[in-house]
């Protein structure tokens, strides 16, 4: 038995010593990737807002209930469609009764469309919500269309909006994926930032009755005095309600790079918090954000005829988001059709001249526009220049005809004038016989 035991002893050591030397001699070009991150939310993307890639997707095209997070679609389109934020709105009937949060709004009072942005994205306003639907679209149904259209203009396809605050309806849900495109586009709006960026303000008094009020901003991952600040934090609003449990949309930005966190169904605010820190921790470790092309650069030169051309340039700047250790070298390439006679067109300096599919390793990416890097004005003189250098053979045929018709008719013309001084000087002599 003993030296059965010895023997078992002495082939496992063998085969340990045999495995530890086949991972040594392994080849060593093998990259090692942080794994996925855990997290507790139920629903999660991590979307690069200067890309549009979705970098991480947990359930990301499972629709959920968005709670207050909703609000930042009504306050995108607000700020899209309105240049003047001091312009004043009289409450009407409706607001002061919407249910959940609320400012305390009263009918008959006035206050400007930014106090009712801030009274959205600080307090989580339902009332400030219905003011600034009624206001735009007349209700807040019809303010609901207009969050629908958004959607789908955006590509938000799998979202659908009855109100504009967020209280619970099971005809209105967005995915991670569609949450964090909203995101994306209300973040190109510096305005937006600001908003949700503000820490506390004082509204000016009540038109009715002269009370004051403050407003604070309660997304702990933006204040620098909470445990659950996060340094790279750019832009968030939070949501609850029972039935969509903790809900949260952040923007980050580090060293230039903007990274968008959705969260859908967290179990608690603070692992919500937790989960940002760590998903965002995951992002910047692991991708990079590659240059593609730059805005302003030369994609080609038509030539023109007096030894000039017209620059045709990239419009916009084009990024596209790698994870570290992948490729070493972006396959990139652009493709495009210029217009048959754009060198007989009259160009706008910045002018759109054609758009172009950006291709990454033979996939289309994204579609930019092209544009002229001159102004140039196609006059009759620069037509008649063109037409003549176009038409040199033509022109040389024609020429040497029209001269060879001319040379004809002037022989004939001197044959004609000729035979006529002939017969009139025959007739003379007829004449005189006579």
């Amino acid at each position: 038995m003993n030296n059965l035991f010895t023997y078992i002893k002495r082939s496992l050591s063998m085969l340990m010593i045999i495995l530890i030397f086949s991972l040594l001699f392994l080849p060593c070009n093998i990259v090692y990737a942080e794994s996925s991150p855990y997290l507790t939310s139920e629903g999660v993307t991590l979307l690069d807002a200067d890309t549009g890639q979705i970098l991480f997707s947990k359930n990301g095209d499972k629709k959920y209930y968005p709670a207050s997070t909703t609000k930042i679609i009504t306050a995108t389109i607000i700020l899209n469609e309105y240049d003047n934020l001091d312009t004043v709105v009289t409450v009407g009937k409706n607001p002061p009764f919407a249910d959940g949060s609320s400012i305390g709004l009263r009918e008959g009072e006035k206050i400007t469309l930014e106090h009712l942005l801030l009274g959205l994205l600080l307090e989580s306003g339902n009332d400030c919500a219905e003011a600034l639907a009624e206001f735009d679209a007349g209700s807040k149904e019809a303010f609901a269309k207009k969050m629908n259209d958004f959607a789908k203009a955006i590509g938000a396809n799998n979202s659908h909006f009855t109100n504009p605050s967020g209280l619970p309806d099971e005809n209105h849900y967005t995915t991670p994926n569609d949450l964090a495109l909203f995101m994306r586009e209300a973040i190109k709006n510096p305005k937006f930032i600001e908003m949700t960026r503000t820490v506390m303000l004082q509204l000016p008094p009540s038109n009715l009755d002269g009370y004051e009020r403050w407003l604070n901003n309660h997304n702990s991952i933006l204040l620098k005095n909470s445990k659950y600040f996060y340094e790279y934090s750019l832009s968030a609003k939070r949501g609850y309600t029972s039935d969509a449990r903790f809900t949260n949309i952040i923007a980050s930005e580090k060293d230039g790079h903007r990274l968008i966190a959705s969260f859908l169904k967290g179990e608690s605010i603070e692992k919500v918090y937790s989960d940002a820190k760590t998903i965002f921790n995951y992002g910047y470790n692991n991708f990079t954000k590659n240059e593609v092309y730059k805005k302003g650069e030369v994609i080609t030169e038509v030539a023109l005829d007096n030894n000039s051309s017209i620059p045709v340039l990239a419009n916009e700047d084009v990024y596209y988001t790698t994870k570290n250790g992948t490729s070493d070298k972006l396959n990139s390439s652009l493709e495009y059709t210029l217009p048959n006679k754009l060198t007989k067109m009259s160009l706008k300096k910045g002018g759109v001249i054609t758009t172009a599919k950006v291709n990454i390793d033979g996939k289309t990416f994204k579609t930019i526009d092209l544009i002229s890097g001159i102004d140039r004005d196609y006059t009759n003189k620069l037509a008649l220049i063109d037409f003549l250098n176009e038409n040199k053979v033509l022109l040389i045929t024609l020429g040497t005809a029209l001269i060879i018709l001319i040379i004809l008719l002037i022989s004939v013309h001197r044959r004609r004038t000729k035979k006529k001084k002939f017969m009139n000087k025959w007739e003379k002599i007829i004449n005189r016989k006579k």
